[in-house]
């Protein structure tokens, strides 16, 4: 059953009263309705999660290197001669110009799990 909006939770045994009671209606308890400084912050307390940006951006920037570094490499080994670097695509092509990676794509994908890795442990 869902509660109507405004119940509240007593402070002392954790019962869930409606809205329209000032004291909580659990037998054995009474407890008054908690006041409006005595109620939770709706928002979760900080726990040192303030510097999430600078551990995106620090992700982004080396695993986007990593990854168009690794598709150069891989280009290289598979004996294909490279002569160029479309910076407009963002693709590496070899000498026939047959695609060999769409780096960015790896990139993008690398640094999502590795992110959500460090982010969601």
């Amino acid at each position: 059953q869902k509660m109507p909006e405004g119940s509240w939770k007593c402070n002392k045994c954790g019962n869930i009263n409606y809205p329209f009671r000032t004291k909580c209606n659990r037998q054995n308890c009474g407890a008054d309705k908690p006041s409006e400084e005595d109620k939770p912050s709706s928002s979760p307390p900080a726990d040192g999660n303030e510097q999430v940006c600078g551990v995106v951006f620090s992700c982004v920037l080396f695993h986007s290197f990593f990854v168009s570094l690794f598709s150069l490499v891989n280009c290289v080994y598979s004996n294909l001669t490279m002569i160029g670097f479309d910076i407009y695509n963002f693709w590496i092509f070899n000498e026939r110009h047959r695609l060999c990676f769409p780096s960015f794509v790896y990139s993008d994908v690398v640094c999502l799990l590795i992110c959500n890795c460090l982010l969601f442990q």
